[in-house]
């Protein structure tokens, strides 16, 4: 079983003080919980430098570059543009890959040299003493190289040459060190980083601790408090983010913060609905009482007006009456207007030889006459009856006056060929038809009228039935009541309806109620469990904070000592740094003319840069004195000349990086600087193994073998 640290005693003996706060069973749960986040870092290799390094075609660089590391600090130098930066840059690519997501943070975009297609590295590190090989290569792919696929890194025992040499290997893209690629995970675990990697802190974040690049000095300043905490092993940091975390995962859901409240509410609905219910069932009752009073009040009037409705067949029989009178009056009138045309036709057939008697004195008078066309008084046509007059009657054909003798002579105004007493008459067979068709027509015609007589009689007898008042009454008494019953139904029916909605309503309700009594006790675990940690949390981060503090003092400490190479500058007389207060690692130094702020030190300065060169050394140096710390022993500054040098800072810059391989002995320092005017190698050919680049040819290996 591992140990208990010695942080948990002090925090369990805090605990222990605040009895009213957390009972034995909290405080063994804590425990539990402490110890499972309270992880130490254990690295399984202990030193990790750089022996030689050869890359090709990687950004700035256009050929094969290879380059060897002196064990303790090595200086490269020459001009602008060369490639000096881009070799720190491949040193980082060989070590952890792209930073996906980060490529402009690092600088790390448009690896590959623009007159190929493939760049590659190959590391030559020690690994505990223990010579290792890394490759790891890139290739540009697609429409602007905008796809890049990483060949998986390399990593054999030993340094390996083979019998190529290491140029010839490079220049060969088929060629690789190992039959088998190394996932970067193990890469990681070999070279001691994989720790720091799975508590959520990238490769090229942890790299850029010991990698100072000229482009951005800042950019290990800022939100890295949890990251140096691990590097000093102040472990009891991750169980304050632990606690940050359960404290989150504890936090109330909205039904369970409400669910007291809901259940309140449910209660009181629930209370409603069931006098909705009840009330609506007195009513139900009620008007079920009612119906059954006029059903029974009804069933009495159909036994007084029989177990047929009296009424109602007396009122089917009077429509029935009236009904065939109606049909019996048509018929009637269709048989009367037929016998008039049957009388017309027989009458006609009896007057044929008077109208052949009166035929030929007809013609003569109307020889002797004229009739108009048109009436001389009305100019209406004369028609073909009041011209027959003058021939049947000898009267006016217009007033149907005796015509005087004297006007028959006059001329002929309209005269017809045939003779006035022409007309089409039945034959003699057709007028013995027409007789008998008369003779059943009018015994039909007295049958109908005998047979409506009857109806009528009838007829008159239902309907003093009809006003016979009790029956009436009684009647409509039961129409009413009819009517009265079917509303009554209606209402019950919807009242029914009612109550099987408000019972459904109050169902849905019982199985809330029964939902928030499910969630109270929950939410009140989640809510004391997350009030234990809320109390629980200063404790731990009172124990974080003496460890910083602590941490922090002797940091101070360090970076006080640094100061004393500071002779001319902006740093000159610089003392009593001070860490600032909380979770952050920025600090202030006190100079006689202001104060210098390492989280906002004067932009494109030497401030910036001497910042960083006194934060990281003075972290290093902790580090280094450490039983248990970060096994990557190389610190590089690239560019340590840039921004607005003068030339009093010039100075203390070069002091401080002649004193840094004593500062860091510990270290492999490697540091990279532009030849420009004025830069004399000999400055640093004491303290480094000054290395002009680009440089010829190929490093020899023989200094690392046995």
């Amino acid at each position: 079983m591992p140990e208990t640290p010695a942080v948990w005693t002090r925090i369990e003996e805090e605990l222990d003080a605040k009895g009213d706060d957390f009972s034995i069973e909290d405080i063994e749960r804590l425990r539990e919980f402490f110890l499972s986040n309270f992880d130490e870092i254990r690295y399984n290799v202990d030193d990790v430098r750089l022996a030689k390094f050869s890359t090709r075609f990687f950004k700035a660089i256009g050929r094969t570059e290879t380059i060897d590391f002196d064990e303790r600090s090595t200086y490269l130098y020459g001009p602008n543009s060369k490639g000096k930066t881009s070799l720190i840059k491949a040193i980082q690519f060989n070590i952890a890959g792209i930073p996906e997501g980060d490529e402009d943070k690092y600088g790390m975009r448009n690896l590959v040299h623009g007159n190929s297609e493939r760049l590659s590295t190959i590391g030559f590190w020690q690994l505990d003493e223990k010579p290792h090989t890394l490759e790891r290569n890139l290739l540009k792919t697609g429409r602007g190289g905008k796809r890049k696929e990483y060949d998986s890194p390399y990593l054999r025992e030993g340094f390996v040459e083979e019998a190529d040499s290491v140029v010839d290997r490079m220049e060969n893209p088929e060629k690789h060190i190992g039959e088998e690629g190394i996932s970067n995970k193990k890469l990681l675990k070999r070279l001691g980083l994989y720790g720091l990697n799975i508590r959520g802190h990238s490769p090229f974040k942890i790299l850029s601790l010991f990698f100072l690049m000229g482009e951005d000095f800042k950019r290990f300043f800022g939100d890295n408090s949890q990251f140096i905490d691990l590097l000093f092993g102040i472990s009891v940091s991750q169980v304050v983010d632990a606690i940050d975390e359960k404290i989150d995962d504890l936090e109330l859901r909205e039904e369970e913060a409400n669910a007291q409240g809901e259940l309140t509410r449910y209660r009181n609905k629930k209370e409603k609905l069931e006098e909705e219910i009840d009330e609506l069932k007195l009513t139900r009752e009620q008007k079920i009482n009612r119906l059954t009073q006029l059903q029974d009040r009804r069933d009495s009037i159909d036994d007084t007006l029989g177990e047929e409705d009296q009424l109602k067949s007396l009122e089917n029989r009077r429509d029935e009456l009236r009904g065939r009178r109606a049909d019996l009056k048509v018929r009637l009138e269709e048989t009367t207007d037929e016998l008039g045309q049957i009388k017309r036709l027989i009458e006609r057939h009896d007057s044929t030889e008077l109208h052949r008697d009166l035929s030929g004195i007809a013609d003569d008078l109307r020889n002797l006459m004229t009739v108009p066309n048109t009436c001389p008084v009305c100019t209406n046509e004369v028609d073909a009856e009041q011209r027959s007059r003058l021939v049947d009657d000898g009267d006016c054909p217009l007033c149907a006056k005796e015509m005087p003798e004297e006007k028959m002579l006059v001329e002929h105004e309209h005269q017809s060929p045939d003779s006035l007493t022409d007309s089409r008459l039945p034959d003699d067979d057709d007028i013995q038809d027409y007789r008998k068709k008369k003779r059943d027509l009018e015994g039909e015609q007295k049958h109908l009228r005998k047979q409506i007589s009857d109806l009528e009689e009838e007829l008159e007898s239902v309907q003093n039935q009809l006003r016979n008042s009790e029956v009436k009454d009684l009647a409509e008494e039961k129409t009413k009541l009819r009517d009265e019953i079917d509303h009554l139904r209606k209402d019950i029916f919807s009242i029914e309806s009612d109550i099987e909605h408000l019972q459904d309503e109050l169902q849905r309700i019982d199985y809330e109620i029964s939902a928030q009594k499910r969630l109270i006790p929950i939410a009140k675990e989640k809510q004391s469990r997350r009030d234990t940690f809320e109390k629980f949390k200063p404790i731990v981060k009172r124990q974080r904070k003496k460890r910083r503090e602590s941490e922090k003092r002797k940091l101070e400490e360090e970076i006080e000592e640094l100061l004393g190479v500071f002779d001319h500058g902006t740093f000159a007389e610089a003392h009593n740094p001070r860490f600032e207060e909380g979770d952050t690692y920025h600090y202030t130094i006190q100079t006689p003319e202001r104060e210098l702020r390492s989280r906002r030190p004067e932009p494109s300065t030497a401030e910036t840069n001497i910042h960083a060169f006194l934060f990281h050394t003075a972290l290093l140096r902790r580090l280094s004195s450490s039983i248990n710390s970060l096994p990557f022993r190389m610190f590089v500054i690239d560019s340590p000349f840039t921004n607005e040098i003068d030339k009093e800072n010039e100075k203390d810059i070069t002091n401080f990086l002649n004193e840094l391989p004593d500062f860091l002995p510990n270290y492999q320092i490697v540091i990279t600087s532009a030849s420009t005017e004025g830069f004399e190698s000999s400055t640093f050919a004491s303290e480094y193994d000054m290395k002009k680049y680009p440089s010829q040819g190929q490093a020899d290996l023989a200094q690392f073998e046995d």
